[in-house]
């Protein structure tokens, strides 16, 4: 292949860090194909770099040659200019940007403080003029006002006091008043109801528990079945011996002769 056909491109190297080889990306511009506006397209290639002289962001020239290996058919044909790269650490960048931004936000917090300081202490001397003033003015018309009001506020307990004990009073007449009649109906006997003794009077209404009455009424069942069932038995007794003496005197009707014949059968 001649040198007037090879193909030529200009690009901009973006990787040095293989071995005698560098990565150029070259950018070209194509017309859209619907809408005809010019679109911009990046290519990387990779190019043969012999003796290491590239660095990132130089500006090459490079030309198409035999393949070299899988993926390399360019070489640098020549460096048209070199990009310098300022040797800073990452972190050095990071450290300043912090710092900055610290000492910003420091900065600012001390301006909001002291202009809240200022408000507060412009807003308290405006404030105690007033105070002052109110309180020369006031004092007699305040205490007069409270002195007022405490003997108001006596005045009206004492015939609240008054007005609760008489309720108290009333509530207490009413209810002994109420249970008079109830006594006297419960002292008069009903008639026909029998008299009652006055022992049986005299002595207090003690009521069993509901257990213990539950206990008793069960315990009076029981007996009253018991005597119910053996009643039963002893009639029940009683009628069979009455039918089988029924029943002998019908089998031998013979049986019952005078004294003298049973004699003389024994003497015989």
């Amino acid at each position: 292949m001649s040198f007037e056909r090879r193909k030529v491109r200009v690009g901009r190297v973006v990787s040095d860090k293989m071995d005698k080889t560098v990565v150029v990306a070259v950018e070209w511009r194509r017309p859209h194909a619907l809408y005809k506006k010019p679109v911009r397209r990046r290519t990387r290639f990779k190019v043969h770099d012999a003796e290491n002289q590239c660095r990132d962001g130089d500006l090459v020239r490079i030309i198409e040659t035999r393949p070299l290996s899988k993926t390399k058919r360019w070489k640098i044909a020549e460096i048209l200019a070199r990009q310098e790269v300022v040797e800073i650490r990452p972190e050095e960048i990071v450290d300043e940007a912090v710092e900055e931004a610290t000492a910003e936000s420091r900065t600012r917090r001390r301006r909001r403080a002291v202009a809240a300081e200022a408000t507060v202490e412009q807003a308290v001397k405006e404030a105690t003029p007033v105070a002052e003033a109110e309180t020369t003015e006031e004092p007699e018309e305040g205490a007069a006002a409270v002195a007022e009001a405490d003997e108001d506020a006596t005045a009206e307990s004492k015939p609240r006091r008054r007005r609760r004990a008489e309720a108290a009073e009333v509530a207490a007449k009413e209810p002994e008043e109420e249970a008079t009649p109830v006594a006297e109906a419960a002292e008069q006997p009903e008639e026909g109801s029998t008299p009652v003794s006055e022992a049986e009077e005299d002595a207090p209404a003690k009521k069993k528990p509901r257990r213990r009455r539950a206990k008793a009424e069960v315990e009076e069942q029981s007996e009253d079945d018991a005597t119910s069932v053996a009643d039963s038995k002893a009639g029940e007794a009683t009628a069979a011996g009455e039918e089988a003496a029924e029943d002998s005197k019908a089998e031998d009707p013979e049986t019952p002769e005078s004294g003298a014949d049973g004699e003389s059968a024994k003497e015989s």
